[in-house]
């Protein structure tokens, strides 16, 4: 088992594209108790690392826990595919001064006309563009309200 365990944790590592404080923590020999969250934009592989040990050792993987709740008034903040789930998303959780909203590269479309359809509900609610970060399949919208 011992054997198994060594040879998941040298696969999971070896498809690490980024070094993240969950590989680090694994290749220092600490216990997953010892850190809080993956760095923000931490492999995917990472997270499975962290899970896998968690299972392994009767505990809970606490990579990534910030992405589960915003606050306790907001929607599960998820990558939105469709236009749908986008605007339901911005009518029922837009309410602070400043909001993001994480929109699926499959929903940009090459003329714009999903966004441009989202959007008009974000500036119907008195939100102005603020920036956006691309992520690995997804983008990160930031919107203002003055």
């Amino acid at each position: 088992m011992k054997h198994l365990y060594i040879l998941l944790i040298i696969i999971l590592l070896s498809s690490c594209k980024k070094q993240c404080e969950v590989c680090e923590v694994l290749k220092n020999g600490q216990m997953i108790e010892q850190y809080e969250s993956c760095d923000e934009d931490g492999m995917k592989a990472s997270k499975s690392i962290c899970e896998e040990m968690a299972k392994l050792q009767d505990s809970e993987c606490k990579c990534h826990k910030k992405d589960k709740l915003k606050t306790n008034t907001k929607l599960e903040e998820k990558v939105l595919t469709t236009i749908e789930d986008a605007r339901n998303y911005v009518t029922e959780s837009f309410n602070d001064k400043e909001e993001t909203l994480m929109i699926s590269d499959e929903l940009n479309d090459a003329m714009g006309l999903n966004m441009a359809i989202i959007a008009d509900g974000i500036l119907k609610k008195g939100y102005m563009p603020n920036g956006f970060e691309q992520k690995d399949g997804y983008r990160i919208y930031k919107y203002q309200k003055d």
